[in-house]
Protein backbone atom coordinates (compact mmCIF):
# COMPACT_ATOMS: atom_id res chain seq x y z
CA UNK A 1 0.00 0.00 0.00
CA UNK A 2 0.98 3.88 -0.18
CA UNK A 3 2.43 3.46 3.85
CA UNK A 4 4.81 0.53 2.20
CA UNK A 5 3.46 -2.07 4.21
CA UNK A 6 2.69 -5.61 2.34
CA UNK A 7 -1.17 -6.28 1.26
CA UNK A 8 -2.43 -9.82 0.65
CA UNK A 9 -5.33 -10.67 -1.49
CA UNK A 10 -6.88 -14.52 -1.32
CA UNK A 11 -9.75 -14.16 -3.53
CA UNK A 12 -13.28 -16.54 -2.13
CA UNK A 13 -14.53 -18.88 -5.50
CA UNK A 14 -17.35 -16.21 -6.00
CA UNK A 15 -15.21 -13.15 -6.34
CA UNK A 16 -13.61 -11.65 -8.99
CA UNK A 17 -10.97 -9.29 -9.86
CA UNK A 18 -10.56 -6.28 -11.64
CA UNK A 19 -7.62 -5.05 -13.72
CA UNK A 20 -6.64 -1.29 -13.37
CA UNK A 21 -4.26 1.03 -14.79
CA UNK A 22 -2.96 1.83 -11.28
CA UNK A 23 0.80 1.65 -10.95
CA UNK A 24 2.24 -0.93 -8.78
CA UNK A 25 5.85 -0.71 -7.38
CA UNK A 26 7.65 -3.85 -6.21
CA UNK A 27 10.75 -3.15 -4.45
CA UNK A 28 13.73 -5.62 -5.56
CA UNK A 29 16.69 -6.22 -3.72
CA UNK A 30 20.05 -8.31 -5.18
CA UNK A 31 20.97 -9.32 -1.46
CA UNK A 32 19.34 -9.76 2.22
CA UNK A 33 21.39 -11.04 5.05
CA UNK A 34 20.50 -15.12 6.23
CA UNK A 35 18.68 -15.62 9.58
CA UNK A 36 21.05 -16.95 12.27
CA UNK A 37 20.40 -18.39 15.16
CA UNK A 38 23.44 -17.37 16.51
CA UNK A 39 21.99 -13.38 16.78
CA UNK A 40 20.68 -10.18 14.52
CA UNK A 41 22.43 -10.01 11.21
CA UNK A 42 22.55 -6.97 9.02
CA UNK A 43 23.93 -5.97 5.83
CA UNK A 44 23.97 -2.01 4.50
CA UNK A 45 23.91 -1.13 1.16
CA UNK A 46 23.39 2.18 -0.52
CA UNK A 47 23.94 4.18 -3.97
CA UNK A 48 27.09 5.11 -5.80
CA UNK A 49 28.83 2.37 -4.37
CA UNK A 50 31.78 2.99 -5.94
CA UNK A 51 31.77 6.97 -5.37
CA UNK A 52 30.66 6.58 -1.73
CA UNK A 53 32.14 4.51 0.80
CA UNK A 54 30.81 3.58 4.15
CA UNK A 55 31.68 1.54 6.80
CA UNK A 56 29.17 0.47 9.81
CA UNK A 57 29.79 -0.20 13.69
CA UNK A 58 27.17 -1.29 16.24
CA UNK A 59 28.69 0.56 20.04
CA UNK A 60 26.57 0.25 23.27
CA UNK A 61 24.51 3.21 24.18
CA UNK A 62 26.72 4.35 26.94
CA UNK A 63 29.53 4.43 24.05
CA UNK A 64 31.97 2.12 25.57
CA UNK A 65 32.75 -0.51 23.50
CA UNK A 66 32.51 -1.57 19.47
CA UNK A 67 30.67 -4.68 19.73
CA UNK A 68 30.97 -5.09 15.63
CA UNK A 69 32.72 -3.56 12.85
CA UNK A 70 32.38 -3.90 9.06
CA UNK A 71 34.84 -2.15 6.80
CA UNK A 72 34.45 -4.23 3.85
CA UNK A 73 35.57 -1.06 1.20
CA UNK A 74 32.64 -3.01 -0.77
CA UNK A 75 29.10 -2.06 -1.92
CA UNK A 76 27.67 -3.91 1.44
CA UNK A 77 28.76 -3.61 5.24
CA UNK A 78 27.36 -6.78 6.76
CA UNK A 79 28.05 -8.44 10.12
CA UNK A 80 26.59 -10.56 13.27
CA UNK A 81 25.85 -8.95 16.50
CA UNK A 82 26.07 -12.27 18.85
CA UNK A 83 23.44 -13.17 21.51
CA UNK A 84 26.57 -13.57 23.82
CA UNK A 85 26.87 -9.74 23.38
CA UNK A 86 25.38 -8.64 27.17
CA UNK A 87 21.71 -7.66 27.29
CA UNK A 88 20.86 -3.16 26.69
CA UNK A 89 20.67 -1.05 24.22
CA UNK A 90 22.90 -0.63 21.25
CA UNK A 91 23.11 2.20 17.89
CA UNK A 92 24.14 1.65 14.50
CA UNK A 93 26.56 3.99 13.19
CA UNK A 94 27.86 4.73 9.40
CA UNK A 95 31.02 6.42 8.68
CA UNK A 96 31.69 7.66 5.29
CA UNK A 97 35.13 7.12 4.61
CA UNK A 98 36.92 9.63 2.51
CA UNK A 99 40.77 9.94 2.39
CA UNK A 100 40.14 13.50 -0.07
CA UNK A 101 36.91 15.28 1.19
CA UNK A 102 35.78 16.81 4.19
CA UNK A 103 32.39 16.30 3.52
CA UNK A 104 30.01 14.00 1.07
CA UNK A 105 29.69 15.48 -2.09
CA UNK A 106 26.29 13.87 -2.57
CA UNK A 107 22.83 12.69 -0.99
CA UNK A 108 23.55 8.85 -0.14
CA UNK A 109 20.24 6.41 -0.13
CA UNK A 110 20.88 3.69 2.66
CA UNK A 111 19.48 0.52 3.64
CA UNK A 112 19.92 -1.48 6.36
CA UNK A 113 18.48 -4.82 6.39
CA UNK A 114 18.13 -6.76 9.91
CA UNK A 115 16.78 -10.47 10.55
CA UNK A 116 16.95 -11.42 14.05
CA UNK A 117 17.42 -15.00 15.04
CA UNK A 118 13.57 -15.78 14.72
CA UNK A 119 13.98 -14.68 11.57
CA UNK A 120 12.19 -11.31 12.22
CA UNK A 121 13.10 -8.91 9.46
CA UNK A 122 13.28 -5.23 9.70
CA UNK A 123 13.98 -2.76 6.65
CA UNK A 124 15.64 0.64 7.84
CA UNK A 125 15.91 3.22 4.78
CA UNK A 126 17.56 6.52 5.40
CA UNK A 127 19.00 9.55 3.58
CA UNK A 128 22.68 11.07 4.15
CA UNK A 129 22.57 14.56 2.69
CA UNK A 130 25.26 15.91 0.94
CA UNK A 131 27.65 17.45 3.01
CA UNK A 132 27.49 15.59 5.79
CA UNK A 133 31.34 15.32 7.78
CA UNK A 134 33.11 12.43 6.74
CA UNK A 135 35.35 10.09 8.49
CA UNK A 136 33.21 10.34 11.36
CA UNK A 137 31.06 8.29 13.39
CA UNK A 138 27.22 9.14 12.86
CA UNK A 139 24.67 7.11 14.91
CA UNK A 140 21.48 6.59 12.88
CA UNK A 141 20.23 3.15 14.76
CA UNK A 142 18.74 1.32 17.26
CA UNK A 143 17.85 -2.13 18.99
CA UNK A 144 17.79 -3.73 22.12
CA UNK A 145 18.65 -7.07 23.18
CA UNK A 146 17.19 -8.96 26.34
CA UNK A 147 17.56 -12.41 27.45
CA UNK A 148 14.66 -13.96 29.39
CA UNK A 149 15.17 -17.90 30.28
CA UNK A 150 18.56 -18.02 28.47
CA UNK A 151 16.46 -17.27 25.33
CA UNK A 152 17.70 -13.89 23.59
CA UNK A 153 15.57 -11.72 21.73
CA UNK A 154 15.45 -8.44 20.16
CA UNK A 155 13.45 -5.74 19.57
CA UNK A 156 12.90 -1.70 19.06
CA UNK A 157 14.61 -2.39 15.79
CA UNK A 158 14.02 1.33 14.46
CA UNK A 159 15.98 4.36 13.16
CA UNK A 160 16.96 7.36 15.88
Amino acid sequence: DEDGNFVSFTPSGEDSSITTSNVASIPVFDRVPTTNSGGLNFLMDWNSPTTNNLNLEVIDRAFTTIFESSTSGTRYETDVFNNTNPDGDYDFYYTIFDAVELTSLEDINVRLFVIDSDGIKTLLEFTIPAGTVTNARIPFGTFNQTTVDSVVGYSNVSLL
